[in-house]
């Protein structure tokens, strides 16, 4: 069992994460515990690219011009000015049907996820996402 406090207290750790289903609530008691901000992105009936962009502009708030590609995606996430935090914590949930029905576009977002998480630890912020399912969802 992986200790959640621990991992998010350093920057070094920011990274992409597997998450149980069922520690999901734990992991995001240690993540506001840690001082990050905490937002669940829940893919739940999203099997596509567009489903997956618009949802994730909702929950992370981007600004009214996003532009609902991959790149408006990694830009918002490589800025997050509109939050005054001290790091993020993603948690992505019931990806299954978005995994299943566009696997590629699945990698492209968790290749994504990871370089802005490599981002962020450069300019030493932390940034972690976990991926919470049922199943294992490769990359």
């Amino acid at each position: 069992m992986r200790n959640w406090e621990q991992l998010f207290a350093k920057v070094k750790n920011s990274g992409v994460y597997s998450v149980e289903e069922a520690a999901c609530p734990e992991v995001r008691k240690a993540a506001a515990h840690a001082g990050l901000a905490v937002f669940h992105l829940n893919l739940a009936d999203i099997n596509e690219k567009v489903g997956f962009l618009n949802a994730a502009a909702k929950t992370l708030q981007f600004p009214g011009h996003f532009g609902s590609n991959w790149d408006a995606f990694e830009d918002c996430l490589t800025d997050l000015s509109w939050f005054e935090t001290r790091g993020y914590f993603l948690l992505i949930q019931n990806l299954e049907p978005f995994h299943k029905n566009a696997p590629a576009e699945m990698a492209m977002a968790r290749t994504i996820l990871q370089d802005v998480a490599a981002y962020w630890k450069q300019h030493d912020v932390r940034f972690f996402v976990g991926l919470a399912a049922e199943t294992h969802c490769p990359a």
